[in-house]
């Protein structure tokens, strides 16, 4: 019994047919039978820890050489003067309160003294000077106020 099929190819189509499947084994077998990956090798140098020197820098735009934050204090006010005086402080943009001559207001913070035209913190050991607001003078015609 002869087996023959029905189809008969050109020989061109057959050689083509006969290079695709080889290649497709081929292929195949290389994948099956290729190594599986190993671990990762360790690095072969670590980062060097640099420490820089960021003072000059943070000093420029305005943080104190020491490393503390900045203080951003705005007087509001005064109610009275000397030893007994009250200054209305807002820190940071925040909401205005009063604090007295002697009054701690936070770690390292207090006031030193109020006077007529500045109010004296003592900010860590440092005096610092915070003035008043200079009332502007009133628009249009009307009584100026004269220092």
């Amino acid at each position: 019994m002869s087996l023959s099929l029905p189809i008969r190819l050109e020989p061109s189509v057959r050689y083509l047919a006969l290079a695709a499947l080889a290649g497709g084994v081929g292929l195949w077998t290389a994948l099956l039978f290729a190594p599986l990956p190993g671990p990762i090798p360790p690095a072969t140098s670590r980062a060097v820890q640099t420490r820089l020197d960021t003072a000059p820098l943070a000093a420029w735009f305005g943080t104190p050489p020491t490393g503390r934050a900045p203080l951003r204090v705005a007087v509001s006010g005064i109610i009275a003067t000397g030893s007994r005086g009250v200054a209305v402080l807002s820190f940071d943009g925040g909401p205005a309160q009063a604090w007295r001559v002697g009054q701690t207001i936070k770690d390292g913070l207090s006031v030193r003294t109020v006077a007529a035209e500045e109010v004296v913190l003592d900010y860590q050991g440092d005096t610092v000077r915070v003035a008043l607001p200079r009332p502007s003078p009133p628009a249009g015609t009307g009584i100026l106020l004269r220092p």
